[in-house]
C-alpha cells in the first residue's frame, strides 16, 4: 500500500472512531459523578467565599458549593421594607447569585423562577411595642433548577435579605450533567421492576408491608434529575417517575434502579 493511501485510511479510521464517539456523548460517561472537596480545599474556598461577601452568613459544602448554613444570630439590620423595595430586592438577589455563580452554578439570572416571598417581620425599635413590628426582610424562594428540560429535585434556592443587602443563602445549582440522549426504560418497564416488590411503611397503626401488583399505580408519571449520593459522589440520575399507592419511585431510565421513593402521604 502507498504511503499517501496508509494515512488515508488511518485518517478514515479515526474519523469513524470520533463519530461513533461523538453519537455517544451523552451516554459513554453516564451518570456524571460530583466529587467531594479535601477538607483543606472546602475551608479554602469558605474563606473565599466570605471574604467576597461581607456580611454573608455562608458556608460551602463538601461538593465546594453554597450549603446551608444556619446562621440564627446576626447583627439585624432594622429598617422597614416595603412593597415599593421589593423590585429592588429582587434584582439584587438575582446580582447576588450570578455574581456568585462559582458557588451557586447560576450563570444566567432569567433561569431563575421565583416561586414565592416570604416577608419576615420584626420590629423597629424593640421597646415591645407591637407597632414597631414590620417587614425588615424577605425570602425568596427559586423553583428547582430546570436542565436540558428536565427538572434537578432538591435545587430550589432560598436568597435572604434585608433593606441593603444578601445576608444568607440557601442551596444551589448543578452543570455539566449528562444526560442520554434515549432512556433505555419507559413507564410500562419501570412498572414491570418494581411488580412484586414489598413496600414497608409505618402508620398509626405499626408497622405494615404491602406488595406492589400492577394495581398498584395510578396516572403519575414524570421524568426528573435526581441528585444520589454514593461512595463515588454525588451522581446525577435521570429517573423515570411512577405512582404507585401512596409512594412515587424514581426508577434510573438508563439502568433500571430503584434510586428513590418518596412517600406522599404521612400518617
Amino acid at each position: 500500500m502507498r504511503t499517501r493511501d496508509f494515512i488515508l485510511s488511518i485518517l478514515i479510521l479515526l474519523a469513524g472512531c470520533n463519530s461513533l464517539l461523538n453519537s455517544n456523548d451523552g451516554d459513554v460517561s453516564y451518570p456524571a459523578i460530583l466529587k467531594k472537596k479535601s477538607k483543606r480545599k472546602q475551608a479554602a474556598l469558605a474563606r473565599k467565599y466570605r471574604e467576597a461577601n461581607p456580611g454573608l452568613c455562608a458556608e460551602v459544602d463538601q461538593y465546594g458549593l453554597n450549603g446551608d448554613k444556619v446562621c440564627p444570630f446576626r447583627n439585624t439590620l432594622r429598617v422597614e421594607i416595603t412593597d415599593t423595595d421589593i423590585p429592588r430586592l429582587k434584582k439584587m438577589a438575582r446580582t447576588f447569585l450570578t455574581k456568585n455563580k462559582d458557588f451557586t452554578n447560576i450563570e444566567d439570572p432569567e433561569q431563575l423562577d421565583l416561586e414565592k416571598i416570604y416577608k419576615i417581620k420584626g420590629c423597629l425599635k424593640c421597646n415591645g411595642s407591637k407597632e414597631n413590628i414590620v417587614p425588615i426582610g424577605l425570602k425568596l424562594s427559586y423553583k428547582n433548577q430546570v436542565y436540558n428540560r428536565l427538572e434537578i429535585k432538591h435545587t430550589g434556592v432560598d436568597v435572604f435579605l434585608d433593606a441593603k443587602k444578601v445576608y444568607q443563602v440557601y442551596n444551589h445549582w448543578y452543570q455539566n450533567i449528562i444526560v442520554p440522549q434515549s432512556d433505555k426504560l419507559d413507564y410500562q418497564d419501570v412498572k414491570d421492576i418494581l411488580i412484586g416488590k414489598k413496600i414497608t411503611y409505618y402508620d398509626w397503626t405499626g408497622k405494615n408491608t404491602i406488595t406492589i401488583t400492577k394495581d398498584s399505580f395510578n396516572e403519575y408519571e414524570n421524568k426528573v434529575i435526581y441528585p444520589y449520593e454514593t461512595n463515588q459522589g454525588l451522581e446525577f440520575r435521570v429517573c423515570l417517575v411512577v405512582g404507585a399507592g401512596i409512594w412515587h419511585f424514581y426508577i434510573d431510565s438508563t439502568t433500571g434502579e430503584l434510586i428513590h421513593k418518596k412517600q406522599m402521604i404521612i400518617f
